[in-house]
């Protein structure tokens, strides 16, 4: 399933992103050939444009517009940008493919748009990837960036016994995703638990440390699924998968806790706390030997 098919699941489909895109740039470049400056109107992420309740939390309110107004040296050079990111978008969508957001810093990097638009650091391009979400609306909502193309690198990995589906609709097991099994989707409410055949999932921080459990043999040992968690998303993953566990071995679809064995989580601890036990004997033995 390619990028464009998956976007008909989304918020919005491929080809409503696309019609809006090309709305903007028409309306862009007749203005311009008009002999007008053009004017872009958005709500922006500012506190004026955010509300807060204790049931529904933070959402987003359209109370007070701001302006991209051509006449001014800044908002043009921002147009400049707009235009050149909506182009990307464009493409790539068209295409079918996707793009992370170091992939679209780099193509600012090119000679003939770093002479107009000058961009130094990765910031302004997310700034402007923002600026196209707030611009991008569709039925009263702003279009959130994985629907024009732009998505995250992984949040995390995760190797074991289980079988998931993700954005691309495969069917896939994360022991035998790679050698480190499968990377976390940047979208983790996107993803499916099919089938578990594990004891218990063991998360950690740290990637390294995760690396070494699944190069110790433990996950097939214990049975366990060993995942590292990079950011707020990988968390969101975390989260969803106890509770999609509890719904596929339980049948319990509003109960979002799953009992892990504490015991088996303190074999594992103790396990690997000898294994580096024996490492650092082994290695100071090697050292009075030299």
């Amino acid at each position: 399933m390619t990028l464009t098919e998956a976007a008909a699941n989304s918020i919005v489909g491929a080809r409503v992103v696309l019609d809006l895109i090309d709305d903007i740039l028409v309306t862009l470049a007749e203005t311009i050939d008009d002999g007008l400056f053009p004017e872009i109107g958005y709500y922006g992420s500012s506190k004026s444009n955010i509300c807060y309740s204790k049931s529904d939390g933070y959402t987003h309110i359209d109370a007070t517009a701001s302006y991209l107004d051509g006449r001014k040296l800044e908002s043009a050079k921002t147009i400049v940008g707009l235009v050149y990111g909506l182009t990307r978008f464009k493409e790539h969508l068209e295409q079918g493919m996707s793009m992370s957001l170091r992939d679209y810093y780099y193509m600012h990097k090119v000679k003939r748009v770093q002479e107009v638009l000058n961009i130094s650091t990765q910031n302004e391009t997310n700034r402007a990837i923002n600026l196209c979400e707030r611009i991008l609306r569709s039925e009263g909502s702003s279009i959130p960036r994985e629907d024009f193309g732009v998505v995250s690198s992984p949040k995390g990995t995760f190797y074991g016994d289980v079988t998931l589906s993700d954005l691309s609709g495969k069917r896939i097991n994360c022991a035998g995703a790679g050698e480190y099994g499968w990377f976390i989707s940047s979208r983790p409410f996107e993803v499916r638990i099919h089938d578990i055949n594990i004891d218990a999932a063991v998360f950690v921080e740290k990637e390294a440390m995760a690396r070494n459990l699944i190069e110790l043999g433990i996950p097939e040992d214990m049975n366990l699924g060993i995942g590292s968690l990079f950011e707020m998303i990988g968390l969101i993953f975390l989260f969803m998968f106890y509770s999609e566990a509890w719904r596929v071995h339980f049948r319990h679809p509003n109960d979002i806790f799953f009992k892990v064995n504490n015991r088996l989580l303190m074999q594992i601890i103790e396990s690997y706390e000898n294994i580096i036990i024996e490492y650092l004997a082994e290695k100071r033995k090697i050292k009075q030997t030299l």
